[in-house]
This record gives structure tokens, C-alpha cells and sequence, in this order.
């Protein structure tokens, strides 16, 4: 029921998501939110914002907003930088199913880079990111 009842957001009204923050898809630049621990986090509480009002404006009792309304407070008090639903999974107060509407109906349309730090995190030492052979022959069971 959450994953539907969230993804259920027409295009008309992430496009609407989009005209409040002055944005457009592929743009990167979000003005910024005042408050945030990390204000590379703006798109992303910006439009759980946007989540929690359109919930609440179609059913003032809805549940489900009470869960995003954890997500921004979660996202406004992270230091870690919130780039894509698995990155979004590491902060507490956000599970997998806000982490899959984030991917879905966010990062999808406005795809975001990792932070400097997480890319060279990801990208083993030496060889130019390429697997060495063991690597190769411990995954092939060898």
C-alpha cells in the first residue's frame, strides 16, 4: 500500500514538485533550505516536503505522511549526503520503501553524483578500478 499510494504522484504533480523549487529535470542547482546539516540534502528534503503536503492535503489523517515527515526531519539532521535510495538507507528514519519512492520518483528524474568521497570509496586501490585476477577467481568460486 505505501509504494503505491506514494507512486502514485503524476508527472503534473512532480512537475508541480519541480516549478516549487525553481527547478527542471537535470537541473542540479536547488536553492537552499535553511537548517540542514547538510545542504547538498536540499532536493531531497524539499521533496519530501513536497510528499508530506500533498498526503496531508488529500487526507489530513494519513499515515503514510508520518513517515515522510520522519524522512525530512532524518534528512535534515544527517551529515551524510543523500544522493540515491541506497545512500538514503543509511540514515536512520529512512527504510527501504522511502528509499525505493526516493530512486523512483526523485533520482529518477533528477539524477544526483556522488559525493566526491563515496566515489573513490567504491573504486578499489590500484589496477584503475578494474578487479584484479584473484578478485576474478574468489567471485568465480576459485
Amino acid at each position: 500500500q505505501m509504494e503505491g499510494s506514494v507512486l502514485s504522484l503524476s508527472q503534473p504533480q512532480l512537475s508541480q514538485f519541480a516549478n516549487s523549487w525553481g527547478g527542471s529535470p537535470g537541473e542540479s542547482e536547488v536553492r537552499p533550505v535553511t537548517g540542514l546539516k547538510n545542504e547538498s540534502n536540499a532536493l531531497v528534503y524539499r521533496f519530501l516536503c513536497y510528499v508530506v503536503t500533498a498526503l496531508t492535503s488529500a487526507d489530513p489523517g494519513n499515515t503514510l505522511a508520518k513517515a515522510f515527515r520522519n524522512a525530512c526531519k532524518a534528512v535534515r539532521q544527517t551529515d551524510q549526503v543523500v544522493w540515491s535510495g541506497e545512500s538514503a538507507l543509511e540514515v536512520k528514519g529512512i527504510g527501504p520503501h522511502l528509499a525505493n519512492v526516493l530512486d523512483r520518483s526523485l533520482f529518477h528524474l533528477y539524477p544526483q553524483q556522488p559525493p566526491p568521497e563515496e566515489v573513490s570509496s567504491r573504486r578499489p586501490a590500484g589496477n584503475n578500478g578494474n578487479p584484479s585476477t584473484s578478485d576474478a577467481a574468489v567471485a568465480a568460486g576459485g
